[in-house]
């Protein structure tokens, strides 16, 4: 169908294309509560297969990395601190899911960044010599120290969870037995 048209039309509308389908990639990731990280189309390793230096496809892998770092840059950004400063009054409880869903999008981001596709991606970036490539490395290494540091985290929480759902739960002057369990726990 796009035989008679301009080279330019036909990559715009291929660009707009790729970009709708990302954005909708993203957005069901959010819905659904996950961090995904949308992937270049098939083509773009074809392209690179036949022809390693081809600028437009090198452009599209560049283009998915700069969404990533948007992505992993959002996720890294997350502080337990903001719950508290965001003018309600949490209890104990919004310190342990915090945790866990940070743990749990490092994870999945962590998962994602080890697919084939995706270190197929950066070594392409690195054999071309990309600008980009240094910094999502960095990135990546970033990823893999905030992971362990939110594993480590969920995991001392979770010993509390019993803990901290009785505090929740419980009738003011039932709690009073909590809390000789709960300080020998994390003085442990």
């Amino acid at each position: 169908n796009q035989e008679g048209w301009p080279d330019v039309i036909a990559k715009e509308l291929t660009d707009n294309l790729h970009n709708f389908l990302t954005n909708t990639y993203v957005t069901l990731g959010h819905i659904s509560g996950e961090i995904l990280l949308p992937l270049p189309p098939e083509e773009v390793y074809a392209n690179m297969e036949k022809n390693q230096h081809d600028k437009d496809s090198v452009h599209v892998l560049e283009t998915s990395v700069v969404a990533w770092t948007r992505q992993i840059k959002d996720v890294l950004r997350q502080d337990s601190e903001t719950v508290l400063s965001s003018g309600t009054h949490p209890g104990p409880s919004a310190e342990l899911e915090f945790w866990n869903k940070k743990s749990q999008n490092l994870n999945s981001i962590h998962e994602q960044l080890s697919s084939e596709k995706v270190k197929k991606v950066l070594k392409i970036l690195e054999v071309t010599k990309s600008t980009y490539f240094p910094a999502f490395n960095r990135l990546c290494k970033e990823v893999a120290q905030a992971r362990m540091e939110a594993n480590d985290n969920k995991l001392f929480l979770s010993s509390l969870e019993q803990f901290i759902t009785t505090l929740s739960n419980e009738a003011f002057g039932e709690i009073k037995d909590v809390f000789k369990p709960l300080m020998h726990t994390i003085l442990l």
